[in-house]
């Protein structure tokens, strides 16, 4: 028998992928068409490869390029859906992290991006483009997952938050999108319940009445 999981690892779960989904993508963005660029032609300027070596080591490599990957194939693999309406989340965890690097740069003096330094005139400039890149991804992440919901279809939604799921319903359905054991059949209304035959009724409290 399936055990339902709490409600708040299923709603962390949720809220995490869609933070971290976009914000890696928008990372990865900033960094290989950004970064990358700017650190190579200051090592072809000045012959220092320091910067340009950090941005191609295993960890760069790990955090910018294969955290996108991990994360993608998170998402294509569960069944969970990102919510269009739950954009500002995202932009307002944006905007903090970015709230954090311009005063830690303008109290230390050590930008940890060139580019999200407060004392930088076009720093507002650079912000709204990177709100823009940023809603640009997350608008992405919105349409695959439209395109999973269609793929789901209205029985496995109702196990996702979006609906009630009866209690013959495996919650595994929440996070396993490709398994062939799980229930297809849509969730039964208040009224189908009330409708149900004595016998069901009868088979269903003995299933869930403890034992003597």
């Amino acid at each position: 028998m399936w055990s339902e999981p709490t409600p708040a690892p299923l709603v962390t779960h949720k809220v995490l992928l869609e933070l971290n989904l976009p914000m890696s993508v928008l990372i990865a963005v900033v960094v290989w068409l950004v970064i990358y660029p700017n650190d190579a032609a200051i090592a072809e300027r000045t012959g220092d490869t320091t910067e340009l070596r950090r941005d191609l080591s295993l960890t760069s490599l790990s955090m910018h390029g294969a955290n996108v990957l991990f994360m993608s194939l998170e998402f294509f693999l569960d069944a969970l859906l990102v919510a269009p309406r739950h954009l500002g989340l995202v932009v307002s965890w944006a905007m903090l992290y970015g709230l954090f690097n311009g005063l830690q740069a303008y109290w230390t003096g050590d930008a940890v991006y060139f580019f999200m330094d407060f004392t930088v005139k076009t720093s507002p400039l650079i912000g709204a483009g990177l709100t823009l890149v940023l809603c640009a991804a997350y608008a992405a992440v919105c349409v695959l997952s439209a395109l999973k919901r269609r793929l789901l279809g209205p029985a496995r939604c109702a196990l996702l938050g979006e609906g009630h799921a009866s209690d013959d319903e495996a919650p595994a359905a929440r996070y396993a999108l490709w398994s062939e054991d799980l229930p297809l059949k849509p969730p039964r209304s208040a009224a189908d319940a009330g409708s149900a035959s004595p016998s069901h009724a009868t088979a269903s409290l003995q299933r869930t009445s403890p034992k003597r």
